[in-house]
Formats: C-alpha cells, structure tokens, sequence
C-alpha cells in the first residue's frame, strides 16, 4: 500500500509526462520553427489530407481560434496549404504544403525517435499492458464526457 503522503495521482503524472514531451518536442522542432502543438496539426493534416479546419479543431481538442492562428502561421511557412471546398466555400481543406513535404520525413522521425525512447526498457510484454491500460483510460474518460457532456 502507498503511504498517504507519496499516494501517485494519475492525472498529475499525466499532466507531467504530457508537459515533459511538448518541451522535448519542441526542442527538437526549434530549426522548423514549430511548436509542439503545430507538429500535432501538421501530422494530422498528413494523416488526413483534405480535412476541413473545423474537423481537424475537434479531432485535437483544440479552440477554432488557436487552431486557425496556427495553421496561418503553418500556412506562411508554406508548411500547409488550404483551398476553399468546393461543395461548401464557407470551409477551407487543408493539405500539407511544400516545405511540409520536405520536413515530413524528418518530422515523423522525431516522433518515432520519442515513441522509442519512452518504451526502452519496456519489454513485449509490458508494452502490450501499458497500452490496454492507456486504453481503458481513454474508454473511461469517452464515458465520463459523454455523462458529464463537457
């Protein structure tokens, strides 16, 4: 049993690994001139070539005024590209850019490099169960938004 002064706090030690590999990250995309949180966008605009900025702001999590400050700031580096949708010109589609394509590669490998430093002295094993508790964690949390309605 963990002593009442040292009892671990999920939710802090999230908010501490979540905290600890945006400034890794960012670090390591100072030379792009992106931040942790442009990287997410600019990963996911990739995965999900011609998604419109409202889709891509809820995918995230993340306000439509934050979101649209940083793909324009995406956009002038020519990292990301947007064309009016031709069904609805009220929405813009967003693709990578350019000089998107061109960091992409390099990008995605600072992903990966993180993802394999994290699990290092994982093993198989291990791996497998961090990732079906990381799982429920997630499943419970669906649940408590949909009961709570946040």
């Amino acid at each position: 049993m963990i002593e009442k002064n040292k009892k671990k706090i999920l939710t802090k030690e999230i908010s501490h690994l979540s905290r600890d590999i945006d400034l890794y990250l960012s670090k390591k995309l100072e030379k792009y001139k992106i931040g942790s949180g442009q990287f997410k966008i600019l990963i996911n605009i990739k995965k999900n070539e011609g998604i419109c900025q409202d889709k891509l702001a809820e995918k995230l999590g993340i306000d439509k005024t934050t979101i649209t400050k940083a793909i324009k700031k995406l956009i002038e580096k020519k990292y990301v590209k947007r064309e009016k949708n031709k069904i609805d010109k009220r929405y813009y589609k967003l693709y990578i850019g350019e000089e998107g394509e061109k960091i992409y590669p390099e990008i995605k490998n600072i992903f990966n490099e993180i993802n394999i430093k994290l699990m290092l002295n994982f093993s198989e094993k291990e791996k497998e169960i961090f990732f079906d508790f990381i799982k429920k964690i997630n499943k419970n949390l669906e649940r408590i938004k949909e009961n709570e309605k946040y």
